[in-house]
């Protein structure tokens, strides 16, 4: 445990009461912190605490979710993101415009203005297309290309610590990316790739557009 990671900083308690923790969430936590807790979940203690825990956790999304500045404030946090750390390769998966990241703090955002209790990113886009921050063919769209890089992450993940290199994994390295993405070649694979970080920082970009209220 990262000790410098407590609640109120190095000189605060190492815990705090359910009650404080409330308190701070509605009154002082920025809109990063919130969208943090759209992920959020019990890992130890009594279930009454985790009932607890729970009930603050939508309670606070519930009060924050609809204040104007989640998207400017999310907006914001995707270029700083994009600032302090580039996409690393070309088959680079995670970090970047349209890439999981991205997805990620997106389906955040659509949580926490839909006040959803839902965790995963999957059930958070659908929770933004039901509350209308997202078109069906745009919510659609980015689960393929969720789905699509997750795959090409974890496989990739499994063949290097590095960044991935088509050469360096060899010809059966290819074949199982091929076979996990559901291309054919590399070529095809590298379209796809393109295509759906295309589309999704596309999406992303007009949905996090201050003047936008809806889908659109």
């Amino acid at each position: 445990v990262d000790m410098r990671l407590r609640p109120s900083g190095r000189q605060g308690p190492v815990a705090t009461a359910i009650q404080s923790f409330t308190s701070y969430q509605m009154d002082e936590a920025w809109t990063w912190e919130h969208l943090a807790l759209t992920r959020a979940r019990p890992v130890a203690g009594t279930p009454d605490l985790a009932e607890a825990v729970e009930a603050a956790r939508l309670a606070v999304m519930a009060a924050k979710g609809g204040a104007d500045k989640v998207l400017p404030d999310t907006a914001e946090m995707r270029d700083r993101i994009f600032a302090a750390k580039a996409a690393d390769g070309a088959w680079e998966a995670k970090i970047g415009p349209g890439r999981l990241q991205d997805i990620e703090l997106l389906a955040q955002s659509c949580a926490l203005r839909a006040a959803a209790p839902a965790r995963r990113v999957e059930a958070q886009l659908r929770a933004g297309q039901r509350a209308g921050s997202l078109t069906k063919e745009d919510e659609a769209a980015l689960q393929e290309a969720y789905r699509f890089l997750w795959r090409l992450q974890a496989g990739g993940r499994l063949l290097t610590e590095n960044p991935l290199d088509m050469d360096a994994i060899g010809e059966g390295g290819r074949a199982f990316l091929l076979r996990e993405t559901g291309a054919s070649e590399l070529d095809q694979m590298a379209s796809r790739l393109e295509g759906h970080t295309s589309r999704a920082a596309s999406i992303i970009a007009h949905c996090l557009q201050p003047s936008e209220t809806g889908a659109g």
